[in-house]
């Protein structure tokens, strides 16, 4: 028997029995449904939490070099440092000043607004690529300060209207800001960026009440490397006693680490749906057998070699398989978008589809579990014998 008849006559046994063919498709359906969309689920969180790791804390490796102290003068003291760090880290590297927690306040109208505070340079955005939900990033420099909100500051009250301010404190005069855009920056809970690269008095300002750090990236030297590098650069130019700690602060692999945890728990439950699957197979299988006991042996009268008739049946469970695969895929493809877009809401993140890598793993899984299920049922029908025709 060719491959191409055998195939043909497989076709055949699975379409004259639609039922059990259905029913062995449909054991298989539930566990690639499950492999498919956990996969493609998986490859969606993964992106998701990378993305909002980086834009929270940077990608992998950043390191911040905080500046703990000034001799009078905190702008130019952090400009040295600033300069020292990107010396220390190389030329492939990303550099920007960063001055958490200012005591600035900012507000519209007569109200103040509950918003933290973070006072960076425009180099930032190299470092942590906010993107844009409207207007832009810091551009050329204003007399007044420039302020971004992000989607929860900007949501939380009806931005810009009325004039927008900031202020040292809530005792101090009001200046007038400028509100020049919204990003999405993973942080749920309303937050501004000021740009202290313009006005010089509230640059002053920022540096004097901040907690002043220098983030870098990008570099090839590790954190031990870059702070000896920053120790050496900075002792020659005397600016030691003014550096802080030296610490990566990026969060990528303790992510990596948990997703990949969470991703094999989840495989494995799809394992075990396919396993119920294989049983599934198993007991049709056998059924079927006992069922096509007379034509089976009526094809190895007519001259079919036990290899024929194993291997007819071991088609007729793959082409099931197929179809099992092909509708559970399909079923994946309208279902976890639609499941993603109701997980994500307004988040940016963007569609997910199923992935080639997903849909092989899959369609391979569901092969193994019908060759595992229906290879003993094929051994029993193969041999099948021919002298029970005889007898009927």
């Amino acid at each position: 028997m060719t491959w191409k008849s055998a195939v043909l006559v497989a076709w055949l046994g699975v379409r004259r029995r639609p039922l059990r063919s259905a029913l062995t498709s449909v054991s298989l359906f539930v566990g690639v449904l499950a492999i498919v969309v956990i996969q493609g689920g998986g490859d969606f969180m993964a992106q998701t939490v990378v993305r909002d790791s980086i834009l929270q804390t940077g990608p992998a490796v950043t390191v911040r070099v905080a500046v703990t102290g000034n001799d009078g003068d905190a702008v130019a003291t952090a400009h040295q440092i600033r300069d020292v760090v990107r010396r220390a880290a190389g030329p492939a590297s990303k550099t920007a000043l960063v001055i958490d927690q200012p005591q600035l306040t900012i507000g519209t109208s007569d109200r103040t607004s509950d918003l933290s505070v973070t006072a960076v340079e425009p180099d930032l955005a190299a470092i942590l690529p906010f993107p844009l939900l409207r207007g832009t990033w810091f551009g050329s420099a204003r007399l007044a300060p420039q302020i971004v909100l992000n989607r929860a500051a900007w949501e939380a009250q009806d931005w810009p209207a009325g004039r927008a301010w900031i202020a040292l404190g809530d005792r101090y005069p009001r200046a007038a800001v400028v509100v020049v855009g919204v990003v999405h920056d993973g942080n749920s809970q309303p937050h501004a960026y000021v740009d202290v690269s313009g006005n010089a008095y509230w640059q002053r300002l920022a540096y004097e009440t901040g907690s002043i750090g220098v983030l870098t990236t990008g570099g090839v030297l590790t954190t031990e490397r870059l702070q000896h590098q920053v120790t050496s650069l900075s002792d020659a130019a005397g600016l030691t006693p003014w550096i802080g700690d030296v610490a990566r602060v990026d969060r990528i692999d303790s992510y990596a680490d948990q997703l990949a945890i969470l991703r094999r728990i989840f495989l494995g439950i799809a394992a075990l749906s396919l396993l119920v699957g294989c049983l599934g197979i198993l007991n049709i299988g056998l059924a079927t057998a006992r069922e096509r006991a007379d034509e089976l042996s009526l094809r190895r009268a007519l001259g079919a070699s036990l290899a024929d008739v194993l291997l007819v049946m071991l088609l007729e469970s793959q082409l099931m398989a197929f179809l099992g695969s092909l509708t559970a895929t399909l079923g994946a493809m309208l279902l976890l978008p639609t499941v993603v877009e109701a997980l994500q809401a307004d988040s940016p993140v963007g569609g997910v589809s199923v992935s080639l890598p997903a849909v092989l793993i899959g369609v391979s899984a569901s092969s193994a579990a019908a060759l595992l299920g229906g290879l003993y049922p094929a051994l029993r029908a193969a041999r099948t014998p021919i002298a029970r025709i005889i007898r009927l």
